[in-house]
Order: structure tokens, then sequence, then C-alpha cells
């Protein structure tokens, strides 16, 4: 038989300061567990400290709220990491994500959106709270040149080829060529271009065992940007007789 113990006496006031304390215990345990799976992901892609940082924060700011009830940990940790990424300026997209928690896209995407929601309902009770995350809207899209450097880095491609890549990116964006493609997809056929541009041999294959994106992707779109190749490049590759037009070839 429980006995009912009152609020008001000195052992009605231990006990709720001893159930209080198991709970905030209970809360403690539970975050430190998840900073410590979060520093594990993060090390796991060799994502740096501020990264980790920026995703715990993140993290313990959200993960009871009410909108995210019924959500998996995982799922939350995998959007966190998502936004520390983008505030850390090193951007990783939803599908890399993915490859570094297992948690799938669309459910990182959900998840985000709600902790967006909610980041930005905080901002508003409180500006000056949660500075970190303060532009967590302006964090749901990963540009192509978020993507090029690192995927050319993967590749192994030199300066030449990469900063190629970069311009012609550039100029898609400006032109509207590849308009309605994925940043993946557009960094990935820009990297081909400024390959075969150059005279490196680069297989579609290989770009795409290195980004996601497949070769037929990559080949299809190329096709596209094929059409428009003198608004993509640089006049000065021209100039400078490091480019023929006419040597670019057709796929």
């Amino acid at each position: 038989m429980i006995s009912y113990v009152p609020d008001n006496t000195k052992a009605g006031r231990e006990l709720n300061r001893a159930q209080s304390k198991s709970l905030v215990d209970k809360k403690d345990n539970a975050l430190a567990a998840a900073y410590t799976k979060i520093s594990q992901m993060c090390d796991g892609y060799q994502l740096p400290k501020i990264v980790q940082d920026g995703a715990k924060e993140v993290y313990k700011l959200v993960y009871d709220e009410r909108p995210l009830r019924g959500k998996s940990q995982e799922s939350i940790m995998a959007a966190s990491i998502f936004i520390g990424c983008r505030k850390a300026k090193v951007a990783r997209s939803f599908k890399e994500i993915w490859a570094l928690t297992n948690v799938p896209k669309k459910e990182i995407g959900k998840v985000f959106k709600i902790m967006n929601k909610v980041i930005q309902e905080k901002n508003a009770a409180n500006p000056n709270a949660y500075s970190l995350i303060q532009d967590s809207e302006q964090t749901t899209q990963t540009s192509a040149e978020d993507l090029i450097r690192r995927f050319c880095s993967h590749l192994g491609l030199n300066t030449q080829v990469t900063n190629a890549a970069e311009h012609i990116a550039r100029r898609c964006k400006e032109v509207g060529v590849l308009q309605g493609r994925s940043p993946m997809t557009i960094a990935a056929t820009v990297i081909y271009m400024a390959a075969l541009v150059f005279g490196t041999d680069l297989p579609p294959s290989k770009i795409a065992d290195k980004t996601g994106v497949s070769d037929g992707t990559i080949k299809t779109s190329y096709k596209v940007m094929y059409e428009e190749k003198e608004k993509l490049i640089d006049p000065y590759w021209i100039e400078s007789g490091k480019v023929k037009l006419s040597d670019i070839p057709k796929s």
C-alpha cells in the first residue's frame, strides 16, 4: 500500500525535491548520451569541433519540445548536425547527412522543418538568446558552390579544374542553365565539364561514385550545358590559349 504524503509537510517537500532531482538527472544523462553520439557521428565524418558544438547547442534547444515528440532522437541529431554544418560554413546536403547518420533524407528534411519553426518561435520570444542559430531559416538549401570544392578534393582534382568548376557553376546560376536541378546534380555536372574543358580524364562513373549522382544524370545534364557552353566558359581561358571551344566534346 502506497501512503499519501502531503506536499506541505517536510517529508512531502523532500520527496518533491528528490523527484525533481531525479527528473533533472534523467535529462542530463539523456543529453550527455546524445552529445556523445553527435560527437561520434561528426568524428566519423571528420567534421570540425565547431560543427559538433553547434549541433549540440541546437539539439539541447529543441530535443524535448512538444512538436518533436514522437520523432526519433537520431533524426533530431541528424537535423542538428545539418544546421551545425551550415552555421560553421562547412555545408553538407541532406544526402550526405543521411550517409553519416543512416537517417533517411526525407525524415531529416521533415524534422529540420519542425526544428526550424521551433527555433524561429524561440528567436521571436527572445532574440538575444539564440545567436548561434538565429538565421536557421537560411540553412534549408545547400548550393552547388558549397559542394564543388569538397567533391573536387575527393576526386583528387587540381586547383585549375576546381576553380573552373566553381566559375561554371556561377555562370550556370547567372544564365539559368540547369535551373530546377538539385545542387548535387549541378555540382557533379560542372565538375565533369571543367574536367573536359581542361583535358582531365574523369569519367562520369567516377564522379558518380564520389557524389552520389548517377552517371546517367550527369551525362543528361551535361548535354544541356554543352548547348550553352559559350555562355559558361570564361573568355580568358580561350584568349590565353588554354581552351578551344571546338575541342570541348559533346559528351
